[in-house]
């Protein structure tokens, strides 16, 4: 009897997808806050996008969603293997019109990132698209049979409103040219709180972010 094949996935790239579970209560609000005007920095606007400032997780306003969004964080924590105690180190959000989108990137000088799908108000928005950095290997590429072939070079994960995709930081990221006239998204960063590293010469104790002040961005 011959033995059962193995099959091993190496080095994946791990995607969390949250339900909001009060998006539908809070749905009439959020868009309120989110789409105001006043909220965005018009000066900052590229491709299309136009940005907040990164301090929208100090807002007591929208301190069910930050601390739901602080929740999810700790799950994937615990999912992955290590301990719990995380903080959110920035939050902001962005808004696309027709054509829009966010270039290809990853989230620096983070531990965890993620995108939130508030709103789109066509129902048609492209989701979050992530790339394959090992992509450039695929120097042969045979016919494809299959509708999804194992070795693709992105993962397009689609827009669902009301529902937080959370993801490794380094995890590199795009949104694609929005067929809808307005999408609203809302990203963040998290950072382990406490001590990291194995190394006894290499370890750093990160302090809770909750007190922190933000540097304000400013262009070169």
């Amino acid at each position: 009897m011959h033995k059962p094949i193995e099959f091993h996935k190496l080095f994946y790239t791990p995607v969390w997808r949250y339900d909001y579970p009060y998006y539908a209560n809070d749905k009439e609000e959020l868009f309120e806050y989110f789409t105001n005007d006043d909220l965005y920095i018009t000066d900052r606007e590229k491709n299309g996008l136009q940005i907040t400032r990164a301090n929208l997780h100090k807002d007591p306003v929208i301190q069910k969603l930050r601390d739901w969004i602080q929740g999810c964080c700790e799950s994937t924590m615990t999912q992955m293997g290590f301990q719990p105690q995380c903080g959110i180190t920035s939050m902001w959000a962005t808004r696309q019109r027709a054509g829009g989108f966010h270039h290809n990137h990853s989230h620096a000088n983070s531990f965890l990132g993620g995108a939130m799908h508030l709103f789109d108000v066509d129902g048609c928005a492209s989701g979050t698209v992530f790339t394959n950095t090992e992509a450039s290997k695929y120097v042969i590429q045979p016919p494809v049979i299959e509708r999804n072939p194992m070795l693709r070079p992105y993962e397009h994960l689609p827009f669902v409103p009301g529902t937080m995709l959370v993801f490794p930081a380094w995890a590199q990221h795009t949104t694609w040219p929005t067929e809808s006239r307005y999408r609203v998204i809302v990203g963040f960063n998290s950072m382990p709180i406490g001590m990291t590293n194995k190394d006894h010469f290499d370890r750093y104790n990160f302090p809770d972010p909750a007190g922190m002040t933000l540097k304000e961005y400013k262009e070169d």
